[in-house]
């Protein structure tokens, strides 16, 4: 009883959904889901965990199929991350892109990290452009996937 005679109605209302929308936030903070108006995009293959070989195809989907998709991959024992070869897209959002995974002959057994990027400018990046993990801040970066780590297998391609 005393909480509402303390916080009228007025008060409580506003603050209670104050407290879930904040609490909704740290939530797509802690689970690495971002979503910005809606908008998404995921990583549908290869999947957390699994093997993959010096050259691997990168699939997923973008919510608008407008926007370009940039994939970055991190080998976990550098500090980097390398800007694939751009994904062909397709008018329903599918997009896929033909990855590096060290280099033929090294990176063999490693960890490697991949994120696709979203951004409304086309040319935000290139092939073989770097940038620092963790990756920076970036406004023209609309939102990003969640992280999928892969092991690099011991095949040739």
């Amino acid at each position: 009883m005393q909480l509402v005679d303390r916080f009228p109605g007025k008060i409580i209302g506003p603050a209670l959904k104050c407290l879930i929308t904040l609490s909704a936030m740290i939530v797509i903070i802690i689970t690495g889901n971002v979503y910005s108006q809606g908008l998404s995009i995921i990583i549908a293959e290869p999947k957390d965990g699994k093997q993959v070989c010096w050259r691997t195809m990168i699939r997923g989907s973008v919510s608008d199929p407008k926007l370009q998709v940039f994939v970055a991959i991190h080998p976990m024992a550098a500090p980097k991350f390398y800007i694939q070869p751009i994904p062909t897209m397709s008018s329903d959002g599918k997009w896929s892109a033909y990855c590096y995974f060290g280099e033929q002959d090294q990176g063999i057994n490693e960890p490697f990290e991949i994120i696709a990027l979203a951004s409304k400018n086309k040319n935000l990046f290139k092939e073989g452009d770097i940038l620092p993990s963790p990756l920076p801040d970036n406004q023209q970066i609309l939102f990003r996937s969640n992280p999928v780590i892969v092991k690099r297998a011991p095949c040739l391609k």
